[in-house]
């Protein structure tokens, strides 16, 4: 079985960005709801700087995090499952985004990579082989050129699947595609 690891952090360019409104519903809540909807997750773990609440999703605070890395660590030994991550400001990566990720050999990491070589490591797969690979430093760019993966095409994801919200300007965007108006 594969979790889903959904990081919230403390942004410091849009504050509180996981729980601004976006089609009715918080980014987070639409972040989880499309997690869900894939049926492809035995769980929905959020890993949050602050006590927050969400429905359908295990809420695990951590003051520190200090990137994604030691969470996907902390996952793996916590649940021994593989892990998907995905940014908890990614609302519009769905079911036709996350499956196609999915459906590699489980021993392998599964790591979107566009043909400039920029890797998407938010909204990627990590085996549980991953633990026998001690990260080295905080970059997480080196630290999957160093485990068992499959590069997938980055391409051949929708158009908006690698959105995210970082900005007021994103947000905005974010609020006229809800609109139809992009």
């Amino acid at each position: 079985m594969v979790i889903a690891l959904v990081p919230v952090g403390n942004s410091k360019r849009l504050k509180n960005k996981h729980f601004l409104e976006f089609c009715g519903k918080r980014i987070i809540d639409a972040v989880i709801d499309n997690l869900e909807e894939t049926g492809a997750f035995s769980r929905i773990i959020v890993y949050s700087h602050a006590d927050i609440r969400v429905k359908n999703a295990e809420v695990i605070r951590d003051e520190r995090l200090e990137g994604v890395l030691p969470l996907i660590f902390d996952a793996i030994r916590r649940y021994g499952e593989n892990v998907f991550v995905l940014g908890g400001d990614m609302p519009l990566a769905n079911r036709s985004s996350i499956l196609p990720l999915l459906s590699y050999p489980e021993q392998l990491s599964v790591v979107p990579r566009w043909r400039n070589g920029y890797m998407e490591p938010l909204h990627s797969l990590y085996s549980t082989s991953c633990i026998n690979y001690e990260p080295e430093g905080r970059s997480i760019n080196r630290f999957i050129e160093r485990i068992p993966r499959i590069y997938f095409p980055a391409e051949d994801l929708p158009p908006n699947a690698f959105f995210n919200v970082n900005t007021q300007e994103d947000y905005e965007r974010l609020k006229n595609l809800c609109r139809g108006n992009l």
